[in-house]
């Protein structure tokens, strides 16, 4: 079977799964988007993509920068031992009494619990369960937290540099 046959066959399944019964005609998909190569052609792609990244990685920091700026970011290059006191800096001086983070781990990684522990700064870890009956109620109540927190802390699991933009993957926290 074609890598052609193959894109043909995933792309019926997934308008399947969409309740579309027939293909939305005259629509192509362009080669850019993988779904036409195979899979060392993608792996083959993706690992220039990685080389390009590792290379260039302090040239798209400074890039992230000036556009995560330009978007009204107020963004501060500091080494990750530093992170987290310019977090506890930036809600002392926004007279913040409480601080509700993420459970993402790079939070953890620059000991945020510790640093905002060493302040009067009340802080909580947003964690709503995946499942059970309770869990459109602790939705609401993590909502509502959410609503009177002072400042709201997350990571992020992707960046783009060119926009200033990021992206975080939902999931438990993270909601």
């Amino acid at each position: 079977m074609s890598d052609r046959d193959n894109r043909d066959r995933f792309l019926a399944n997934v308008r399947n799964a969409l309740g579309r019964e027939t293909q939305v005609h005259g629509l192509d998909v362009p080669d850019a988007t993988g779904l036409s190569d195979g899979q060392d052609v993608v792996g083959e792609r993706v690992e220039m993509i990685r080389r390009d990244r590792q290379s260039n990685a302090k040239q798209l920091v400074y890039e992230l920068l000036s556009s995560a700026e330009d978007a009204g970011w107020k963004v501060k290059l500091t080494a990750p031992t530093d992170a987290a006191s310019y977090v506890r800096q930036i809600a002392e001086d926004a007279g913040a009494s409480s601080v509700l983070r993420s459970e993402h781990d790079v939070l953890d990684e620059i000991g945020l619990n510790a640093e905002i522990e060493r302040s009067s700064i009340g802080l909580r870890t947003i964690a709503a369960e995946d499942s059970g009956e309770d869990r459109k109620k602790q939705r609401t109540e993590v909502r509502e937290e959410m609503i009177v927190a002072d400042l709201g802390v997350t990571g992020v699991d992707y960046a783009i540099a060119e926009t200033g933009s990021v992206a975080i993957v939902a999931g438990k926290g993270v909601r």
